[in-house]
């Protein structure tokens, strides 16, 4: 008897985990610089896995400039809360993250370019297979199929 409790465990556990979606769909992107991006300067791109559901809406507020000025503290306040990847990607390069640098268990994945402008320069981007990230003259754009 125990052993077929046990062996109901194993298996109800092993298809729990299989058909449990991750809410985060993204297993690769492309970063791609026009050749006057960023005022013909260079962009710091962060990709930003949040792996706590209460930093989550936090992460979402900010613009990339504050992301940017308080990414170190929300590191200090919320240990293990995100990890961050960040590139430097000059006017005219591409970047190909042919497979996500992080850790699995992400409840949401977020980008932030470093513009000097105004505005939000984020986006939401763990809905989208294969997103291609296109930094232009003083803004960005994600293109393809969430």
């Amino acid at each position: 008897m125990r052993v077929a409790f046990l062996f109901a465990f194993v298996l109800v556990g092993d298809a729990c985990f299989v058909f449990h979606k991750s809410p985060v769909v993204t297993r690769s992107f492309v970063i791609a610089a026009s050749s006057d991006a960023n005022d013909n300067a260079p962009t710091t791109v962060d990709a930003v896995m949040v792996y706590n559901s209460a930093v989550l809406p936090t992460v979402l507020k900010m613009t990339a400039k504050q992301w940017f000025d308080q990414r170190d503290q929300l590191r200090n306040d919320f240990p293990g809360g995100f990890e961050m990847r960040e590139w430097e990607v000059v006017p005219g390069a591409q970047v190909d993250v042919s497979k996500l640098p992080f850790k699995s268990g992400g409840v949401g994945l977020v980008l932030f370019a470093n513009y000097p402008g105004p505005g939000d320069h984020r986006a939401r981007i763990d809905a989208w297979e294969k997103p291609r990230i296109l930094l232009h003259d003083r803004t960005f754009a994600v293109a393809g199929h969430p």
